[in-house]
């Protein structure tokens, strides 16, 4: 969880590793379900704000359902 100083906002960060990725053969696969995660407004679909790497991680950065579990929808 991240928290923007400006404003305020609340945001949930993922972070994958960039080895275990390559392991599985997963970037490509990553990079387009950002990609199509990104395009996506829907009120059951987290929503994707951005991403980035450094040497060793991709970070994701989502909205934070701290209010939900998908288990209350289930």
């Amino acid at each position: 969880m991240a928290i923007e100083k400006e404003s305020g906002c609340i945001y949930a960060i993922k972070i994958l590793s960039k080895t275990d990725l390559r392991q599985e053969n997963m970037i490509e696969q990553l990079v387009r379900e950002i990609k199509i995660q990104s395009c996506l407004n829907h009120p059951n679909v987290v929503k994707i704000y951005g991403f980035f790497d450094d040497l060793l991680h991709f970070y994701i950065v989502m909205e934070c359902a701290l209010d939900h579990r998908l288990s209350d929808v289930l």
